[in-house]
């Protein structure tokens, strides 16, 4: 009898920690990409680029905004423009990453859409990035799962973003 309410206690404090562990959810400031990226079909001189944050949890807002700002700007390379023609805008819609089953998980999606100066729209889509590692170092394996779904979904964009015509 007593060895029965003993394990239920074992039993209810591992189910315990088991709901706990899968309802964990952080979100990560990116560091830069490793990669650099080369967009010639806009200059910094012809596009403005504009970063919202839509999340629901703006943990981070600031470092994230910024961190997809640069990255865009840092990859223009097309030639010099004597105007601003352009205008990016990326929102985030999300950037987290959570934890089931021994595993990390990390999600980034970000809706973007070009326009000239005046409005009209010239292209638009979702960027999307994952990533997905085994909890080998708790917070760490966090943030590096983040990483990879940032990266991805920087890649997505800016992929996305250079086979738009400026015309």
């Amino acid at each position: 009898m007593m060895k029965e309410k003993s394990l239920k206690n074992i039993f209810s404090v591992l189910l315990l920690g088991l709901l706990t562990c899968c309802a964990q959810s952080v979100s990560y400031a990116p560091n830069p990409a490793t990669v650099g990226y080369h967009i010639s079909n806009f200059s910094p001189s012809s596009l403005r680029v504009v970063v919202n944050d839509f999340r629901g949890e703006r943990q981070n807002s600031d470092a994230l905004v910024e961190a997809i700002r640069n990255e865009i700007e840092n990859s223009l390379s097309g030639p010099a423009s004597d105007r601003l023609r352009f205008v990016l805008t990326v929102d985030v819609i999300e950037h987290r990453s959570f934890f089931t089953l021994g595993n990390w998980h990390a999600t980034t999606r970000l809706r973007w859409r070009i326009a000239r100066i005046g409005g009209q729209p010239i292209k638009d889509g979702i960027a999307l990035g994952e990533g997905h590692r085994s909890n080998m170092v708790g917070y760490i394996t966090a943030s590096a799962v983040s990483q990879d779904s940032f990266n991805a979904a920087m890649a997505d964009l800016l992929l996305s973003v250079s086979a738009v015509q400026a015309v």
